[in-house]
């Protein structure tokens, strides 16, 4: 990981994330770039014009004083700036597909009482779902950064999950951190490809530390924060479909509230 690009607003969420990433990119020696994209309003052309120019200026001195403000702690963090205007998931997509070498995409969210609400901040749901250039990692405004022990992995025994793993374990080198597989299934029987997947994952990571959890609860996301409550979880990570990852979850009509309050950032692969 060498290349990181922070979309942010100049809010205390994005203020958080780079907070957290900070110590992230410094063990790994990469480099940040602090991005910024201004929303301009409807109008005339030479009024659309004008007011473009004055976000953008704007825009890029707010980014130089976020720049100017980050604790010496981590000056031999290299740290760029990139201010642009229009759509927000659109000009990020056009930056990671200009710069092939951007490895994370971090976001800041707003975080709640659970991983149900870390999926529904509306920009970084949208950067999750519509961002396929590279991961993206979620960081809740409470997560700060103490290090990274362990990791849950959330699997529904899809082969699309091996290249997503390949990715985690290679970030996990940097701290050593160990990988819990977690298959959450909504009945009391034992999902058949389960050994097959296993297997899979042996055959094709041989020398990985891994372990292999399976629970059952009716709710997925619930059981989820369960098993990161009661295991001391850092980060959770999971792969999004290309459709229909969310709305599986918001058409649910009853939305329990027994979750723990999640802490910890969500790192989100694309299948392949």
């Amino acid at each position: 990981m060498k290349d990181i690009l922070l979309p942010t607003d100049f809010s205390d969420n994005a203020k958080n994330a780079l907070e957290y990433i900070l110590p992230i990119a410094q063990k790994a020696g990469a480099e940040i770039t602090l991005f910024n994209v201004a929303h301009v309003p409807p109008g005339s052309t030479t009024m659309r014009r004008d007011i473009r120019d004055i976000l953008k200026k704007d825009s890029e001195q707010a980014l130089v004083q976020l720049k100017d403000k980050i604790d010496p702690a981590y000056k031999d963090v290299e740290i760029h700036t990139v201010s642009r205007y229009g759509n927000l998931i659109v000009q990020i997509n056009t930056i990671a597909r200009a710069a092939a070498n951007i490895d994370l995409i971090v976001m800041g969210t707003q975080g709640a009482t659970g991983v149900k609400e870390l999926f529904f901040g509306s920009n970084t749901a949208d950067v999750i779902e519509q961002v396929r250039a590279c991961p993206v990692l979620a960081v809740p405004n409470k997560a700060k950064y103490t290090g990274i022990k362990k990791i849950v992995f959330a699997t529904n025994y899809s082969a699309n999950n091996v290249p997503a793993l390949k990715e985690l374990l290679s970030f996990t080198k940097l701290f050593n951190a160990s990988i819990h597989m977690l298959h959450i299934r909504k009945t009391d029987k034992i999902n058949p490809v389960a050994e097959q997947f296993k297997k899979k994952i042996e055959a094709e990571l041989p020398q990985s530390a891994l372990t292999f959890h399976e629970i059952q609860n009716e709710d997925i996301l619930d059981g989820l924060d369960q098993f990161i409550a009661s295991e001391n979880i850092d980060m959770m990570a999971m792969v999004v479909r290309k459709k229909g990852f969310f709305e599986s979850y918001t058409s649910r009509s009853l939305v329990k509230k027994a979750a723990c309050n999640t802490t910890i950032p969500l790192l989100t692969f694309h299948d392949q």
